[in-house]
Order: structure tokens, then C-alpha cells, then sequence
């Protein structure tokens, strides 16, 4: 999306934005990383690892 905005080529399509495309993430201030367990980050690493390989399907419900 951002080189077809930069080439003046941005269309009405749809862009597939999600974890594989490392787009939606969580990501924790540096400033709060102390008060968030270590078993909780790697959790969350674990669980982005697993929905960008496909192994964890996330639904996808269009509201």
C-alpha cells in the first residue's frame, strides 16, 4: 500500500494487512517492559510466530 501510495498508483483494493505482513503486533513501551513477565512476552512472541506461520487461525469477523 505505501508503494502504491508513493508510485501515485494507490487504488480502491484491498491490502492484506495483518501478522504476516508484520503489521498488527504487540508491542510493549520500553518504559512498562519491567512490569510484564518475561513467560507473558515470550507468550505473546510465541503466539505472533505461530498465526504468521498458519499453524493458529485467527477468524476473521468483518463488523
Amino acid at each position: 500500500m505505501l508503494e502504491d501510495t508513493a508510485s501515485g498508483n494507490f487504488d480502491n483494493k484491498f491490502y492484506q494487512m495483518a501478522v504476516v505482513e508484520d503489521v498488527i503486533r504487540v508491542d510493549i513501551p520500553p518504559n512498562s517492559k519491567d512490569t510484564v513477565r518475561e513467560d507473558t512476552i515470550k507468550k505473546i512472541e510465541e503466539t505472533r510466530a505461530q498465526i504468521a506461520s498458519g499453524t493458529l487461525k485467527v477468524p476473521f469477523v468483518l463488523k
